[in-house]
């Protein structure tokens, strides 16, 4: 009759644990969630197609581009040279 008691409590404490490392993880799950939309609002201003003047090339490389691919954090140039570049977002400027 104890060691029924004992069980009992022992599976009610496994319950109550697995419940927190639930809470935990919902909570991880959602802030990964929200930091992944802030990433991916970052690049929607741009568009595949937009022309763009590249803030910080490297040495001989072109300042002028077009988007052809979107990522999570970075930007795929073509420049007119057909050379791929990425650049972060904020590297980049809409051409008019």
């Amino acid at each position: 009759m104890n060691n029924d008691r004992d069980e009992i409590q022992d599976l009610i404490d496994q319950l109550n644990r697995l419940q927190l490392k639930q809470k935990e993880l919902l909570a991880r799950l959602q802030r990964a969630k929200n930091s992944k939309r802030e990433g991916a609002q970052e690049t929607r201003e741009f568009a595949i197609g937009d022309k763009v003047l590249i803030r910080n090339p490297k040495r001989s490389q072109e300042t002028r581009g077009t988007v052809t691919k979107i990522g999570h954090t970075r930007v795929t140039i073509t420049t007119e040279s057909d050379n791929k570049l990425q650049r972060e977002p904020k590297n980049l400027i809409l051409e008019k």
